[in-house]
């Protein structure tokens, strides 16, 4: 699947997903992610679990609260608040 056909995941409010391939990912509110995801980037305004790897093209950025339970792995990483990475953080810093 190339990233012209990825979806978006979007959870606001309070949701659960699964992983997956997803073009950009958006959690406002409180999410759960479970498994391993890729995407080009990943935005928390609030709070995120993410049970899995995650491994995103472009950006992560993070207001609020999240967790990663596996690896990080991005180009760049903004945080306005706490992540905690439960493996390896490899992020080239721009």
């Amino acid at each position: 699947m190339g990233k012209d056909e990825r979806k978006d995941l979007k959870i606001y409010g309070s949701g659960v997903s699964n992983g997956g391939t997803f073009d950009k990912i958006s959690i406002m509110g409180e999410g759960i992610i479970h498994g391993n995801v890729e995407c080009s980037n990943l935005k928390v305004y609030g709070e995120g679990q993410l049970d899995g790897n995650v491994k995103t093209t472009d950006y992560v950025s993070i207001k609020g609260e999240t967790i990663v339970e596996g690896y990080l792995n991005t180009r760049r990483l903004k945080v306005q608040g706490e992540i905690e990475v439960g493996d390896t953080l490899p992020c080239i810093l721009a």
